[in-house]
C-alpha cells in the first residue's frame, strides 16, 4: 500500500487538511445524514421516471440529471461550491471514459456538479452486496466491473467495453485507493484496457483540492471551493493492449502538470491547451 493515506493521518495539517474543531465535525455528522436523504428522494424521481419508460434502456442523461440534482442539494446545504475548469469541448452524444484521481469521498459529488456531460461511474461488482446501493447502481448507467479472478475480470471489461460503445460514457477512479492528498497514487489498469477494448477516448479529470475540504476518517469537513479540471480527450483508436503503459503514463502526465499548476510547483510539462478553457460554476 502506497505511503501517502498513512502519512496524511500522522501530519493532517501539514498535508492541508482540515483543522479538528467542534465546527469541522458537527459540519461532516450533518452533512452525512443529509447527503444519504436527499440521496433516497432522487434515485426514488429516477426510478418514477424509468417505470414511464420501461422500453427504453436507462440512459446516462436520465442519470445526470437526478444524479446532478442531488449532488448539487448536497453542496449547497454542505457550502461547498463547485468550479470546473473545461479544456475541452465534449459532444455528449460520443461516448469517452473519463478517468479521475480520487482523494476523498468528496469527490464524487463534485465530479456529477461539475462535469457537464453525461456519465455513469464504473465500480467494482462487490458493490452489489451493499444494501440499497448495489440495487441502486444497477438500476443506473453504472458498470459494475468483476474482478474477483482473471476470467471473469477479462470477460466483464469486454462486457463493459460492448456497453459503452452502445453510447453512454463512464467514470472511472483510475488509482487503487483514496489519497487523501494532491499525491497521485499508482494507477489500475482497468481503465485503460476498457477504453482501448471500446475505442473511445479517455478524457482525464482531475480533482485539486477536495482534500482540504473533507477528511472521512478524522470526520471533519468545512466550506469552502472545489476545484477540477477536465482536460483535452485522449484517442485510443487503433490502439492495442500494448499501448496501454504508455496511455496510462500520459493521462498521469496530465493529472500531475495540473496538480503542479494549481499548487504552485514548478513543472515543465504543462501541456499546451489547444482550446480556450471555460469555467463552470455549480453546487
Amino acid at each position: 500500500m502506497h505511503a501517502i493515506p498513512a502519512e496524511t493521518l500522522a501530519h493532517p495539517v501539514e498535508h492541508g487538511l482540515p483543522r479538528p474543531s467542534l465546527w469541522s465535525r458537527l459540519h461532516f455528522f450533518w452533512s452525512l445524514p443529509w447527503a444519504f436523504g436527499v440521496m433516497a428522494l432522487c434515485f426514488g424521481g429516477y426510478l418514477i421516471q424509468n417505470a414511464f419508460r420501461r422500453s427504453e434502456k436507462p440512459s446516462a442523461r436520465s442519470f445526470k440529471f437526478w444524479s446532478t440534482l442531488w449532488a448539487r442539494i448536497v453542496l449547497g446545504a454542505a457550502g461547498i461550491r463547485t468550479e470546473a475548469t473545461l479544456r475541452a469541448d465534449l459532444d455528449p452524444d460520443e461516448p469517452v471514459i473519463f478517468v479521475a484521481n480520487h482523494q476523498n469521498e468528496l469527490d464524487i459529488v463534485t465530479l456529477l456538479s461539475g462535469i457537464p456531460w453525461p456519465f455513469g461511474f464504473m465500480a467494482k461488482a462487490s458493490l452489489r452486496k451493499v444494501p440499497v446501493l448495489g440495487k441502486m447502481l444497477e438500476e443506473t448507467v453504472c458498470l459494475l466491473v468483476d474482478r474477483s479472478d482473471p476470467r471473469r475480470a477479462v470477460q466483464s471489461m469486454k462486457e463493459a467495453a460492448a456497453r459503452i460503445r452502445e453510447g453512454n460514457s463512464v467514470l472511472v477512479f483510475c488509482e487503487g485507493e483514496r489519497s487523501f492528498s494532491r499525491e497521485l497514487l499508482p494507477f489500475l489498469r482497468g481503465a485503460f484496457v476498457i477504453a482501448v477494448e471500446a475505442g473511445v477516448p479517455l478524457v482525464p479529470v482531475t480533482i485539486l483540492d477536495n482534500y482540504q475540504l473533507v477528511d472521512e476518517r478524522r470526520f471533519l469537513a468545512r466550506v469552502g471551493t472545489a476545484h477540477l479540471v477536465v482536460g483535452e480527450p485522449i484517442p485510443t483508436e487503433g490502439k492495442a493492449r500494448s499501448d496501454v503503459s504508455a496511455l496510462m503514463e500520459e493521462v498521469r502526465a496530465v493529472m500531475q502538470a495540473e496538480l503542479d499548476q494549481a499548487h504552485g510547483v514548478s513543472s515543465d510539462s504543462v501541456p499546451d491547451r489547444s482550446i480556450e478553457p471555460r469555467v463552470a460554476q455549480g453546487g
